[in-house]
């Protein structure tokens, strides 16, 4: 198993190789299970303001089919399980109920 630091940067690389610079500005990655009960990561790909309408639906399977290759050639077996949000979504999900 990778640590945090190699992940993020596998992570990031793959993410940026097909998304181009700029339009992840954060990774989010913790262990998680998958729905077998079985060792995977949570991974959440942070996308810069303004990003969203530049990714079609081709490129965010390009970079989960990337991260996931990458992962796999560095030796990492935990599954991913992908998550693409907006700084702006994620702020809204932290916030508590009123």
């Amino acid at each position: 198993m990778l640590d945090r630091t190699e992940l993020n940067q596998i992570v990031s690389a793959a993410a940026t190789a097909v998304l181009s610079n700029g339009r992840v500005s954060a990774v989010r990655i913790e262990p998680t299970a998958d729905s077998e009960g079985r060792d995977a990561l949570r991974v959440m790909l942070v996308l810069a303001p303004d990003s969203l309408a530049s990714i079609s639906g081709d490129k965010a399977l390009d970079t989960i089919v990337a991260i996931q290759n990458r992962l796999l050639e560095a030796g990492e077996d935990r599954f991913p399980i992908i998550q693409f949000a907006t700084e702006e979504e994620l702020a809204e999900s932290d916030s508590p109920d009123p």
